[in-house]
């Protein structure tokens, strides 16, 4: 009865999602707590909380994406690419992880799942060797938006973008934001936990006038 509990947690959200999508991401969310029982992989422990906010948080970004290849910095347990994958089926996703329990857990799901749109790298994201540019470079709860535009650099195209999850602290990290970046825009993701302020994320490109 586990899985039908995940399941209608995820029938929940308002993504447009296929059958087979709500299965998988019930199924996702499923193995990720039973993992972390044993290899603390994140500090959700509520299923209701991993689904209804962060997983619906993660796809709130499906409208911010463009581009066929994504990277996600700092991926997991794959919030939010992992999820994003699930979603968005024609694109390519890189995540990026350097703790070694999280990529055997993100490998582990890819296989579970079927998944043949998701590639794991296990490395520092400065080590990552780029064969080509990402369109969009996503990055949840990961660092200050100075440090992630940093990490970001070497990853994205001219026309790419950096898409950035962030909280209450926004205006004030985005003073330092480095030369050679522009704010395209910010957008407020609306989800369905009314108790706790909606997160806002913030789209940086590189500046073609620098």
């Amino acid at each position: 009865m586990a899985g039908a509990r995940y399941e209608a947690l995820v029938a929940e959200l308002s993504a447009p999602l296929t059958s087979q999508q709500r299965g998988q991401l019930a199924r996702y969310a499923e193995q990720l707590l039973r993992w972390n029982r044993t290899y603390n992989l994140t500090a959700i422990v509520e299923p209701e909380q991993l689904v209804r906010r962060h997983v619906g948080e993660c796809l709130a970004l499906m409208p911010l994406l463009a581009g066929e290849r994504i990277a996600d910095m700092g991926s997991g347990a794959g919030l939010p690419g992992l999820v994003l994958a699930i979603a968005e089926p024609h694109r390519q996703f890189w995540l990026l992880e350097s703790v070694g329990k999280k990529t055997r857990f993100l490998t582990h799901i890819c296989g579970e799942l079927e998944l043949c749109n998701v590639h794991v790298y296990h490395g520092r994201i400065e080590d990552f060797p780029v064969s080509a540019p990402f369109d969009t470079v996503i990055a949840r709860a990961l660092a200050p938006v100075e440090r992630l535009v940093q990490l970001a650099q070497h990853l994205l195209g001219e026309q790419g973008k950096l898409v950035a999850l962030k909280g209450d602290k926004l205006e004030v990290e985005l003073i330092k934001l480095p030369p050679g970046f522009r704010v395209e825009t910010i957008k407020t993701l609306a989800l369905l936990s009314p108790d706790e302020p909606p997160p806002r994320a913030v789209i940086i490109r590189p500046d073609a006038a620098s």
